[in-house]
């Protein structure tokens, strides 16, 4: 993280950064009154850089990451994707959720999961079968594509 008000990840000149956050704050109700997930978080991050959020259970990453997905807007600040402030998840993206269990289709093959989202795009069947082959082989599974989720391990299903 860097502090309030700086940059980081760009090189003055290159362009604008992929991720964005400036003072990103979120605050939830609860019973016992607001609870504050998120401080004043400002950072950038470039296309081609690699981010990862770390900390302890409750440290409020997951929140960090809805905010940045635009899943979830920030109580105040702003959080921005190539610029565009983010209100939903923008086109191209994909998001996998931790319980990632819930994310598949059980009556699908493994191929017909990692399919659907192409097919909802209009991605023609030939382009669509070359992508979900090569998204397989890039993550270890090139020869699970016609099993059900239900018959991989945790760890091939996430």
């Amino acid at each position: 993280m860097t502090e309030p008000g700086t940059a980081s990840g760009v090189t003055e000149g290159t362009g604008t950064p992929v991720v964005s956050l400036r003072q990103v704050r979120k605050v939830y109700a609860s019973a016992a009154g607001p609870r504050t997930a998120l401080a004043d978080i400002t950072f950038d991050v470039a296309r081609g850089e690699f981010a990862c959020v770390v900390g302890p259970s409750g440290a409020g990453k997951t929140t960090l990451l809805r905010c940045l997905a635009g899943l979830m807007p920030p109580t105040s600040g702003e959080a921005l994707f190539e610029g565009a402030p983010l209100r939903s998840v923008p086109d191209g993206i994909g998001v996998v959720f931790q319980d990632y269990g819930r994310s598949l289709f059980p009556w699908l093959t493994v191929a017909r999961n990692v399919e659907l989202p192409l097919r909802v795009r209009g991605v023609q069947r030939a382009a669509r079968a070359g992508r979900v082959a090569e998204v397989l082989a890039s993550v270890g599974l090139a020869d699970a594509g016609g099993q059900y989720p239900w018959q991989l391990s945790g760890g091939m299903q996430q």
